[in-house]
């Protein structure tokens, strides 16, 4: 993602963590994360919304991948064939990590104020509820993706939790997506 895409940058932990831009890297854009202190830190990335339009041809594929509620999908039936799919886009990604000593997790506990994202929670580094809008997202499609790429779908429960399971543990990456139909006659997502 290129700097001017970047509409939010923030990090929480003890201390008053900093996390700026660098610049460019390579594959990714380059970030530089200052932890004055030992224990948990939050840091997130938001991309300024945009919107996206995908042709028939795309179509299939992203609602595939976002795993998207029945109500959106039958919005999407409903639509004239060929068609193209508009999608307001709002990325977020986020990163929990443990600096020496993290006794301390109320910094996971906080959400950094994104309109769909991960919380931890008490009970484990396990556990996480998931938001939307400051809210929990019930009974949500979840995917839980390991290191080495495997995708595991899951769902939040009853009161927007994800609970890892017990043999999936190391880098681990949650990912959601919240993907409502169109209000009447706007034609996008």
């Amino acid at each position: 993602m290129p700097a001017d895409r970047v509409g939010q940058v923030v990090a929480n932990g003890p201390a008053d963590p900093r996390l700026r831009i660098v610049g460019p890297g390579a594959n990714a854009l380059d970030l530089s994360l200052s932890v004055p202190a030992s224990g948990i830190v939050v840091a997130g990335v938001g991309a300024r919304p945009r919107d996206v339009d995908y042709g028939e041809d795309r179509i299939g594929a992203i609602l595939e991948e976002y795993r998207i509620p029945a109500s959106a999908l039958a919005a999407r039936e409903a639509m004239p064939r060929p068609g193209t799919l508009r999608v307001s886009s709002r990325r977020f990604a986020k990163t929990i990590l443990c600096a020496a000593a993290c006794t301390d997790r109320s910094a996971a506990s906080r959400p950094l104020g994104a309109d769909l994202e991960f919380v931890g929670v008490d009970g484990g580094p396990d556990h996480f509820v998931l938001f939307s809008q400051g809210r929990p997202l019930l009974q949500h499609p979840v995917d839980i993706v390991t290191s080495d790429g495997n995708r595991r779908h899951v769902s939040s429960d009853a009161q927007g939790r994800v609970r890892l399971p017990d043999e999936v543990r190391g880098a681990v990456m949650l990912f959601a997506a919240l993907m409502a139909p169109p209000a009447q006659g706007t034609g996008s997502f």
